[in-house]
């Protein structure tokens, strides 16, 4: 399996109050559980929601997600990682903030970190992706996603849209 990251990338670690009070290699991080920042970001288009197919663990996601570098604000981030992974180029203002969440998870690696959550409509229907990241994105309705067996979701994505789900498709 290639990582898509460099491992080595250094990062902000941050305290359960979500300021930063240290910094650590991408795979410290994920290897001690270091509580860090990201960003998911979920795009809609006509009562449907794209979703990518990750090329790491090949489970669903968000339509777009990622760590929050050093010196990076999480609306910088979301907007850095919207253009590396989907080719769309947007201003700050086209985002909208949703909420910030403390997620957990346990399993091939630890992911503890605090997650802001975008959301942008769009009438794009392709999207030029980075294949080395994503295997490919999908539109889904409300019940398509509740039809994707749990073992095909991050669990990430899973508590994510168990909150804003209603939020983003009304």
């Amino acid at each position: 399996m290639k990582i898509p990251h460099d491992p080595e990338e250094i990062l902000p670690v941050v305290d359960n109050q979500d300021k930063i009070n240290g910094k650590s290699t991408r795979k410290e991080i994920h290897a001690k559980g270091q509580l860090h920042r990201e960003v998911g970001i979920f795009i809609t288009s006509s009562n449907k929601i794209l979703l990518q197919k990750r090329a790491d663990n090949k489970k669903w996601d968000t339509s777009c997600a990622g760590h929050v570098g050093i010196h990076q604000t999480y609306l910088k981030a979301a907007i850095r990682e919207l253009e590396e992974e989907l080719d769309i180029r947007l201003k700050e203002q086209e985002l909208h903030y949703l909420g910030k969440e403390l997620l957990f998870h346990t399993g091939s690696k630890i992911n503890n970190r605090f997650v802001t959550v975008y959301h942008f409509h769009t009438t794009q229907e392709k999207f030029n992706i980075d294949k080395q990241e994503i295997l490919k994105v999908q539109w889904f309705t409300v019940q398509d996603i509740h039809n994707i067996p749990d073992l095909e979701i991050t669990s990430g994505c899973k508590e994510l849209l168990k909150k804003y789900l209603s939020l983003l498709i009304s």
